[in-house]
């Protein structure tokens, strides 16, 4: 089972499911994050919902069990609408936690109909060996006058789009902003003219039954995406056995269901290098220096900052919360700190160098969220 149909805010609907809320809708970049993360089985259900903000309800509410939501792109940077539902200014998903993250490569593929022109076996041949040996030559694209494709991605193939350009027969060549790269495809498959093309990724090709009239069209080969997995910070210790991702490990997914002794051997490990840590705070802003010295916390620690990120409060003109990654992880909480009652990975009794981070931190700060601790799965 891969994909799940009806109320997205419908919990499993049989004893031993997994479900796991994306952005949807089918065929984009999130729903292949979604497919990797938790290959298909028979007890994963993969749930596309509209929006990032019902992926995080739908974690909150406890009706699906995981949820994916991308939260930077190496080109295009931090993805803000995921950093503000973290921010939670009227607490909608106070128990929203990340537990793992994904990377996926950004290949941007040009879909559509092939130029009426160029239909025969003779003529397809020609165009493949031309389009082998002269990528500029996109004379066989002449025919397009319409693209379509999700904003963010015309920034991302700028070079291909200013050949594209120039070797068309139209005066312009039309750009339409969709809500995804996957109904983008999906206008193309409709579109009677057969004079549209598609910016999305091969996935979404298949799915809609388009040709790919070119591949890997990205400005940056390295391009890619990550993405957060999310849970519900009062999750139970151990989801069902069919599940190949165990809150209490809160680590990489594992290919193959964990045993017992594999996840106690996890809990227990001491090693906190492969972990990261995702925390928010606030501060008085009118003290001078009190930036500088919440982010000395860390330093004094020896705690690595991997990232910061700003996002206004909603608090007042001009104050902002930020966000905090760093290596290592939270091994306990202590009663009435922010996020009781969860570990961020082993259950040892002693603290670790980000527990005493954000101790010291408490009493710097005006308030501080712990987000979530995860093994981390950096491609590089």
């Amino acid at each position: 089972m891969t994909e799940g149909d009806g109320d997205p805010r419908r919990g499993p609907d049989k004893e031993g499911e997994v479900v796991v809320a994306y952005l949807g809708p089918r065929a984009t970049y999130s729903h292949q994050a979604a497919l990797s993360l938790f290959p298909p089985s028979p007890t994963i259900v993969h749930k596309p919902v509209p929006t990032i903000p019902s992926v995080f309800s739908a974690v909150q509410s406890g009706a699906v069990n995981y949820g994916i939501v991308p939260f930077e792109n190496s080109t295009n940077g931090s993805v803000v609408f995921t950093l503000d539902l973290f921010a939670d200014r009227e607490r909608r998903n106070p128990d929203v936690v990340v537990c793992g993250e994904g990377y996926v490569r950004v290949r941007h593929c040009l879909v559509g109909h092939p130029n009426p022109a160029t239909t025969t076996e003779r003529t397809e041949n020609v165009n493949e060996e031309r389009k082998q040996h002269n990528p500029a030559d996109l004379s066989d694209l002449a025919h397009i006058t319409t693209l379509y494709t999700h904003p963010q991605v015309w920034t991302q193939c700028t070079r291909f789009l200013s050949l594209l350009s120039s070797s068309s027969t139209s005066e312009t060549i039309d750009r339409i902003d969709t809500s995804s790269t996957s109904r983008a495809a999906e206008l193309v498959a409709h579109d009677p003219s057969r004079c549209s093309a598609a910016i999305c990724n091969a996935l979404a090709a298949q799915t809609f039954g388009l040709p790919i009239l070119r591949q890997d069209i990205q400005d940056d080969e390295g391009n890619e995406t990550r993405f957060f997995v999310l849970r519900r910070r009062d999750a139970p210790a151990s989801l069902p056995a069919s599940s190949p991702y165990s809150a209490s490990t809160s680590s990489q997914i594992p290919t193959q269901p964990q045993t017992q002794s594999q996840t106690q051997e996890e809990e227990d490990d001491d090693d906190d290098k492969d972990w990261k840590t995702l925390v928010s705070f606030t501060i008085e802003h009118h003290h001078p220096g009190s930036l500088a010295q919440c982010l000395a916390v860390f330093e004094r620690h020896a705690i690595n900052l991997t990232s910061i990120n700003t996002r206004p409060s909603g608090e007042g003109r001009w104050n902002y919360v930020f966000f905090v990654e760093c290596w290592g992880r939270r091994r306990r909480t202590r009663g009435g700190e922010e996020g009781a009652g969860l570990e961020g990975g082993g259950k040892g009794e002693e603290e670790g160098p980000v527990d005493r981070a954000l101790r010291e931190l408490d009493g710097m700060c005006r308030g501080w969220r712990w987000l979530g601790s995860w093994r981390s799965n950096a491609s590089g």
